[in-house]
Parts: C-alpha cells; sequence; structure tokens
C-alpha cells in the first residue's frame, strides 16, 4: 500500500503534466517526462523526446496545428496502484484535422472519455505515459 507523501507527490507531478498539455506548452509538456520516456496512445507507440513531443503536437497539445483545436483534458476521477497514478479523464476540442489514417475531421466538437496511467522515475519524471482512449465519437462523426 503506498503512504500519504507518495499520493500527493505522484498527484502533483500528474497535474503539471495535465497542466502543461491543457497550457499547450509543448516545452513544459515535455520537461516533465525523462530522457528515455515511453508513451502508448491506443495501438501507438512513442519513444523518447521526439516521437512523444510529435505524438503531442499531432494531437492538438501545443501552439503547432494538431487534429484538435482548443484541446482540454478534464480530469474526472483519480486512482493509485502500487507504481502508478491512473486517471480517468475527458479530451474535449474541436475535430479539424485528419487523426491517424481512420480518422477524418469533421470540423465538430467532440468529447473522448479516456483512461490513462502514469509512473513517474525517482527523478520526479514521467517514465511512462499510457493512453487508452474511446475513439467511438470519431467514428460515429465520420
Amino acid at each position: 500500500m503506498i503512504g500519504t507523501s507518495e499520493k500527493e507527490r505522484r498527484r502533483r507531478l500528474f497535474q503539471a503534466h495535465i497542466d502543461a498539455e491543457n497550457d499547450h506548452d509543448l516545452d513544459a509538456i515535455m520537461a516533465t517526462f525523462a530522457e528515455r520516456a515511453e508513451n502508448s496512445f491506443n495501438t501507438s507507440l512513442f519513444f523518447g523526446y521526439r516521437e512523444i513531443a510529435a505524438a503531442h503536437v499531432g494531437i492538438g497539445f501545443s501552439d503547432f496545428p494538431g487534429a484538435f483545436e482548443d484541446l482540454r483534458s478534464e480530469t474526472e476521477s483519480i486512482y493509485y496502484t502500487e507504481r502508478e497514478i491512473v486517471a480517468v479523464a475527458r479530451l474535449r476540442g474541436r475535430f479539424v484535422r485528419q487523426l491517424g489514417v481512420l480518422y477524418p475531421p469533421t470540423g465538430e466538437e467532440v468529447e473522448l472519455l479516456g483512461l490513462a496511467a502514469y509512473r513517474f522515475d525517482d527523478q520526479d519524471k514521467l517514465a511512462h505515459e499510457r493512453v487508452v482512449m474511446d475513439f467511438g465519437p470519431l467514428a460515429r462523426a465520420v
């Protein structure tokens, strides 16, 4: 069982990451990641700063054009495992650019429900972010 101080540490690190995403500050987002971090988003895997940064840009968490405009992550609930903090969240934004090969933009506001697990290292950096997102609303919009 993890203690209160470890829960608080994870919550603080998680919130810094989410705040940077919602601010669309790519430098601040990447500052939350460890040098050899891994990120998985549904079936896509990203390793290291360059790939993880490109993934954040591609979805819309930066000042550069991405699949979504005005993208926001809203945390609904948080849970703790022995090694991770797990969040249930909703992404909201306007779907304006192609996402992967399957999802053409609709120009509509969408809401995507997801579950994400975050593991931080002993230097308070994000070592692994795993996201599973329901793309059903994108498929229904096509």
